[in-house]
């Protein structure tokens, strides 16, 4: 094969999934109840609520004790 041929063949490879991917996001956040595609149907619930990618999502950060004491460099000394 021709270095251009693995390109095109990438490029295609690449195409397809994205269109695929759109589609299934799409079907995902239709409110129809019957879905019927490519031979494949599914009957669902719309109003059941999914988890929402966009939403931040907490973090959890350690508890730092507060700080009391100065060493001899002037530097913070965690009180233990």
């Amino acid at each position: 094969m021709e270095p251009s041929e693995y390109l095109a063949l990438g490029t295609l490879i690449t195409v397809s999934a994205s269109a695929l991917a759109l589609i299934i996001k799409q079907i995902e956040s239709s409110k129809c109840t019957d879905i019927a595609c490519c031979g494949v149907k599914c009957k669902r619930d719309p109003t059941i609520k999914t988890l929402d990618a966009t939403a931040p999502t907490p973090i959890n950060t350690p508890r730092i004790p507060p700080l009391t004491i100065t060493d001899n460099i002037g530097r913070p000394v965690v009180n233990t």
